[in-house]
């Protein structure tokens, strides 16, 4: 599967529409430390930590002005994902990881990834279960939703992205 259309959604959304004025770009070095850290803290059980730095990876997002390389996407959605859900948000690490999923579907924690007893683990299961069977968010069920509804939550161009699927 291939990225260059989330890199286009990416790189032409206004930073102003999906947050606060950035002060200044986040690039791609900083999104894959803030990432690794997110996924340390979320190894070794430090949840406070691992959702603190998911929400600065998550804020990143809209400040980014260079291409994501597609290898990351899946890596990068599924740690803002963990880092909410540990921090207590399960209704947005679910937005989060099944987008991970949808961008990388055959992607499953092993156990150099998390403890076999985690709640991201847990919630990553669930977020696979609610799938339509092909990798993607269902996109009939946000066809029913009211377009205002669709877009209540948005925070970033990765979440535009995900409610459209």
């Amino acid at each position: 599967m291939r990225f260059s259309w989330l890199t286009l959604v990416l790189l032409s959304s206004s930073t102003a529409a999906w947050a606060a004025p950035c002060e200044a770009p986040y690039t791609v070095d900083q999104l894959l430390n803030d990432m690794m850290v997110v996924e340390g803290h979320l190894r070794a059980g430090q949840n406070e930590d691992a959702a603190r730095v998911g929400g600065v990876l998550e804020a990143g997002f809209a400040c980014m002005e260079e291409e994501l390389p597609g290898v990351i996407v899946g890596r990068a959605i599924r740690a803002v994902g963990g880092g909410r859900v540990v921090s207590g948000d399960a209704e947005g690490g679910q937005r989060w990881l099944r987008s991970a999923i949808s961008a990388e579907p055959t992607f499953a924690y092993g156990l150099e990834d998390l403890p076999v007893i985690h709640p991201v683990r847990d919630a990553y299961q669930t977020a696979q279960e609610k799938l339509d069977g092909r990798g993607v968010f269902p996109f009939i069920e946000m066809l029913e939703k009211d377009s205002a509804d669709m877009l209540k939550g948005v925070t970033s161009p990765l979440m535009l992205w995900a409610a459209f699927l």
